[in-house]
């Protein structure tokens, strides 16, 4: 008999055969390198069951998955703590779902998720954006500045607006950029606003006391970690920590918020991969990061000795950097880096932008994959030097640039979407136009520009540098 043909199975085998150094998500690397990891394979299909005797419910713990997440719990020090299976993005549903009042005031973080921006847009909400700082060397993201939010939250207060329900921000950013969390929950505390953190890059940092603080450590009302991203779990995996000032009166809304965001079916593979990685960090993850620290150490000073190689390092971030990301950028665009790297090396890196392309590290890494990385690129850059450019230094503008929204306008005159019509621009020949769709350049997913929002210069110039040719556009008929 002729065997079906498996497109997605032939491609994944293909992947692995491949024999491709992982430096991208989920946390694993394609290693089981710990007995735990290697058990869990063993057993996959034996372990993939639903709720029979002898088992839980996720949607409805009293044994062994509440035991579980107790332990998780005390693990990150949290009021309580909750395993998902559908990714932070259903929990970043689940936590806005739940402290963010209908017609109420929300501040966030422009750098946000995608998926923020789509809870938010559903939600009859009025958003406040807050936008982060710009890397000048980078020219990504980088952080919030507190005294910028809590001054904008001041001047809400003082035009009357007191219904502020939360404040969303992103923290770590995708190249593990942390900023201090801690007089921001302060300061929203006094004033009853939820803090709501997406902290998807952040589940290791409990582990080592170098890494950065985590959330719920400095206030946050809640927290959402994407296990699969940099601990050894399976794509999916997901935990949500409450802080300890969150309030009982939402307990009740919250956990209904679960069932509904999360499918009726939980895989328990999922759970168990959950479960495991959390085990391996409380186990080993001191002393594996302990390592990582020192092999990213040095080979950030190697590469930062290169004058092609600019190193997105702890030094330039003033210590509030996750040492387990590599961010470098260099004369040769990022994509067209990123593509020699996995044609000629065999190396994958996370994501390029730009210039820029970052590289993540775990604990299945070894001090050899490290040395490998390091020469690859070291070499990739002598041997390419044509494909160097000379816009590697230029000013390409802010990569998320401040927008005006004027949905408001265009209602006040009367117009609805039934006075739009949409049509396709070519970047070059935006002037002032409206977006009609969702900008997003992913990864990241952070939105470049939301729907009814006004192109500026400033935009064209991002939109030139992510490299879009052409986005749909209002006009009015």
């Amino acid at each position: 008999m002729k065997p079906l043909y498996s497109p997605i199975v032939q491609g994944l085998s293909n992947y692995r055969d491949e024999n491709i150094l992982r430096f991208h998500m989920p946390g694993h690397y394609g290693r089981s390198s710990f007995p735990e990891l290697k058990y869990l394979a063993e057993n996959i299909f034996n372990f993939d069951i639903t709720e029979v005797e002898g088992t839980d419910n996720l949607n409805d713990p009293h044994e062994m998955i509440l035991h579980s997440l107790n332990e998780i719990s005390q693990i990150y020090s949290s009021k309580k703590s909750y395993v998902l299976v559908n990714g932070s993005t259903s929990g970043l549903y689940v936590a806005i779902d739940t402290l963010v009042d209908n017609n109420s005031h929300v501040i966030a973080a422009r750098n946000c998720h995608k998926s923020v921006h789509s809870i938010l847009g559903r939600k009859n909400v009025n958003v406040h954006y807050i936008y982060p700082e710009i890397d000048e060397i980078f020219h990504n993201d980088s952080h919030i500045d507190s005294e910028k939010l809590i001054a904008m939250a001041d001047a809400l207060l003082a035009e009357g607006i007191t219904d502020i329900s939360a404040v969303i921000l992103t923290c770590p950013n995708y190249f593990g950029r942390t900023f201090n969390l801690k007089d921001i929950s302060d300061y929203l505390s006094s004033k009853n606003i939820f803090l709501i953190v997406d902290e998807a890059h952040g589940a290791h940092f409990p582990f080592n006391e170098c890494l950065p603080e985590n959330a719920i450590s400095q206030g946050a009302s809640i927290s959402i970690q994407s296990a699969h991203k940099t601990l050894p779990a399976l794509t999916q995996a997901c935990m949500i920590h409450l802080g300890h000032d969150f309030p009982k009166s939402r307990m009740e809304r919250l956990e209904k918020n679960i069932n509904f965001y999360q499918t009726s079916s939980p895989s328990y593979i999922l759970m168990a991969s959950c479960e495991t990685s959390v085990a391996i960090m409380a186990r080993y993850g001191n002393d594996r990061l302990n390592n990582i620290k020192i092999w990213m150490e040095s080979a950030k000073k190697k590469l930062s000795a290169n004058p092609h190689i600019k190193v997105y390092s702890s030094s330039h971030c003033n210590n509030d950097q996750d040492f387990c990301k590599l961010g470098i950028k260099t004369p040769i665009k990022g994509s067209v880096l990123e593509k020699i790297l996995r044609q000629e090396y065999k190396i994958q890196c996370e994501m390029s932008t730009g210039f820029n392309v970052l590289f993540m590290i775990g604990l299945t890494h070894t001090q050899d994959d490290i040395i490998r990385l390091v020469k690859s690129i070291e070499a990739l850059l002598k041997n390419n030097e044509l494909l160097f450019d000379d816009s590697f230094e230029s000013d390409f503008g802010l990569l998320y640039p401040k927008t005006e929204n004027v949905k408001n306008y265009i209602l006040n005159k009367g117009e609805n979407n039934e006075h739009l019509l949409i049509i396709s621009k070519n970047v070059s020949d935006l002037d002032e136009d409206i977006c009609a769709e969702e900008i997003i350049p992913y990864p990241p997913g952070i939105p470049l520009l939301m729907p009814y929002e006004k192109i500026n210069k400033d935009i064209v110039k991002a939109l030139k540098y992510h490299e879009f040719s052409e986005i749909k556009c209002f006009v009015t008929v």
